[in-house]
């Protein structure tokens, strides 16, 4: 679905019908002067939905494949936690 654009001044005209389609899904960029200043949009989007959004926004880069498991770099020993380490080197 394509991002609708529209004025401030046409905004506040009619509000509850941009509300509306947002609530419907659609994403609305908000402009002024032509320059997006905000967006507006609906406020539960599921994943896959997020992840075309980013994609679109060219934000990331991605073919649908799940990533490779990685092992751990390093582990480790005795009680304490890692920012129990930190909080030492920052002392």
């Amino acid at each position: 679905m394509a991002v609708l654009k529209v004025g401030v001044r046409d905004l506040r005209q009619k509000l509850s019908h941009y509300i509306e389609m947002a609530q419907a899904g659609q994403t609305i960029a908000i402009t002024e002067h032509g320059k997006v200043i905000a967006r507006l949009g609906p406020a539960e989007i599921d994943l896959d939905g997020r992840l075309a959004a980013l994609q679109t926004a060219g934000i990331i880069r991605w073919r649908g494949q799940k990533l490779a498991t990685v092992e751990p770099v390093a582990q480790l020993r005795g009680p304490k936690q890692v920012a129990d380490l930190v909080a030492e080197l920052r002392e």
